[in-house]
Parts: C-alpha cells; structure tokens; sequence
C-alpha cells in the first residue's frame, strides 16, 4: 500500500509539472498577442502615414 501512495504522489506530481508547463506556454502565447495586437493598434496610423509619405516622395521623383 505504502508503494502504491508513493507512486501515485509522484505521478501526480508529474501531471502538475506539465499541466503548469502547458499553461506557462499558453500564457505566454496570449501575451505575445495581445501585445502584436496592440503594437498593431498603436502604430498601425504612423505605419500608414510613413508608407504615404514614402509613395509620394517615389511618385514625384518619378515625375
């Protein structure tokens, strides 16, 4: 019986160890997009302004 309980503290003990593995990772993928998302968000205006820009700088040194 003693074997028995050892062994199923240190299965469990595994499963915890790679459940909270499992959710770290989880975790940190939702952080890193929801930061991509609001990177997006805050320069998503100065992306497009500089991108008009830089078309008509190209367009009048064309002309």
């Amino acid at each position: 019986m003693q074997q028995k309980y050892h062994l199923y503290r240190k299965i469990k003990k595994i499963t915890q160890t790679v459940a909270f593995g499992v959710t770290s990772q989880k975790e940190m993928l939702y952080n890193a997009l929801a930061l991509k998302r609001w990177n997006r968000h805050r320069f998503g205006n100065l992306r497009e302004i500089l991108s008009g820009i830089a078309s008509k700088k190209t367009v009048r040194l064309y002309l």
